[in-house]
């Protein structure tokens, strides 16, 4: 841009049509005379590249210095020979944790119920001196909660100072097997052991989820009590109670799920008089899916239930229907128990599944599924064998079966079929018809399963 020279004051200035004075003086630049432009200088001649253009320059050569021989690795320092080993008898018995552990729980329950006592007092206090009625009731709640917690804690203490209690590990047994429960009791003061009762028992258990909270419902199955003479104790002294017990031939194996159970319990009761508290233990015993016995006179071909097992309230099997339509499972290899295949846990089995209808059933295909289906009270669960998969593909037409063939292996453990008053296991292979554009209708072909037949005496 082109400069002019204030007349002025001789500032530049660049010369413009709008601005006419001087930035630096404020007078009119009228007049004024454009500066000189410089004259810019001749361009510098491009010197020639030169030829050895990218070549490193050469460097005399030199040897590689020569590196010294690596040192030999310092010997790792000796560890400090151990002491000889002492026989278990020279060891130092050391306290057991856990007594330590259960004493510590008692002490500090007994604290916060003392603390919980003398809160439960201030606050009534207060409330009786302002006259608030609903303070004193949640004082006098308080109150109670840690009298009863202290009591209890203080019944706890008052055990572990008379008596220790150890028991034995759950034995593993089947139906119609005998075996033997015993509890240790260690005296720490003079005491007297009363007559004791021990109590075998089976009960279904359901549990209905719920959103705040659950729903239980138990029945008894099985009861049996039996009773062992008490005795007197000195410090020191032990008594060993020994308890003889069978599993009825006849019962339910043990089942345990998310929310459907079948329990069996051992629970020994032993009365002590006095301030000591009563000495109780119970385990929970696993009854697998075995049996021991005489086989059913009616399945002679079929050596895996024993007298008593083939009970209404137990197994039900026949033809599934719904509606017009019905299907069955027919057994390749094996027995048949109400027109239904009948299988022993563990044990494999080649079916085949048809389904046949009355009318037509207009529908995008037939679905096939093996499990074991359980329900009643508490939340419905499923145990998959084989996973749904198509056997049919359109509408199924009167007269024309569909059918397919199906390999079926129950788990060793079960669980065995069982229809009781609040649990239900049933073995089924469930047949779905897809229907377009409504509900699809369900049908499920029962499999009765039985416990393993165990040879006598010992298991096989």
């Amino acid at each position: 841009m082109s400069k002019i020279l204030c007349p002025h004051c001789g500032a530049e200035n660049p010369q413009s049509l709008i601005v006419t004075t001087c930035h630096h003086c404020r007078g009119s630049l009228e007049g004024a005379q454009p500066t000189e432009a410089p004259v810019p200088p001749p361009p510098v001649p491009i010197a020639p590249l030169p030829s050895d253009l990218g070549v490193p320059p050469e460097e005399p050569w030199q040897a590689a210095p020569t590196l010294p021989p690596p040192s030999p690795p310092e010997p790792a320092p000796l560890a400090p020979p151990s002491p000889p080993s002492l026989p278990a008898a020279a060891l130092p018995r050391l306290p057991d944790p856990r007594s330590g552990q259960d004493a510590a729980k008692t002490g500090a329950c007994c604290a916060c119920s003392g603390v919980l006592a003398a809160v439960a007092g201030l606050l009534a206090i207060i409330g009786l001196a302002s006259g608030l009625i609903p303070l004193v009731v949640i004082a006098v709640l308080m109150g109670l909660v840690g009298a009863i917690a202290g009591l209890f804690a203080l019944r706890k203490r008052v055990a572990a100072g008379y008596y220790e209690t150890t028991a034995d590990a759950a034995p593993a047994v089947g139906l119609g097997d005998s075996a033997q429960w015993g509890v240790t009791i260690t005296a720490r003061r003079p005491m007297t052991v009363g007559a004791v009762s021990c109590t075998l028992s089976c009960q279904e258990h359901a549990i209905s989820r719920g959103g705040t909270s659950d729903s239980h419902y138990r029945k008894t199955l099985f009861t049996q009590t039996f009773q062992l003479a008490g005795g007197s104790l000195q410090p020191g002294q032990q008594a060993s109670f020994r308890v003889p017990f069978t599993i009825p031939p006849d019962g339910v194996p043990s089942h345990r799920s998310a929310n459907n159970f079948i329990e069996w319990r051992l629970e020994l009761h032993a009365p002590v008089p006095g301030m000591c508290p009563d000495i109780k233990q119970k385990v929970d015993l696993w009854v697998a899916p075995t049996v021991r016995g005489e086989l059913t006179a009616g399945l002679p071909d079929h050596p895996s239930v024993a007298a008593g097992w083939m009970r209404a309230d137990r197994l039900t099997g026949g033809q599934a229907q719904l509606g017009s339509a019905w299907g069955a499972l027919q057994s390749q290899d094996g027995a048949m128990i109400d027109q239904s295949p009948a299988m022993c846990a563990g044990e494999t089995r080649n079916l085949y599944l048809w389904v046949q209808t009355g009318e037509p059933i207009a529908c995008r295909g037939v679905w096939a599924w093996v499990g074991c289906r359980i329900h009643g009270s508490g939340t419905d669960e499923e145990i998959p064998l084989m996973a749904e998969r198509l056997i049919h593909e359109g509408a199924v037409q009167p007269g024309t079966p569909v059918g397919c063939p199906i390999q079926v292996t129950i788990p060793a453990q079960g669980p065995v079929s069982f229809a009781g008053r609040y649990v239900k296991l049933e073995w089924v292979a469930r047949v779905r018809f897809d229907i377009p554009l409504w509900f699809d209708k369900r049908m499920w072909v029962p499999i009765i399963v039985t416990p393993r037949r165990l040879p006598e005496p010992d298991r096989g």
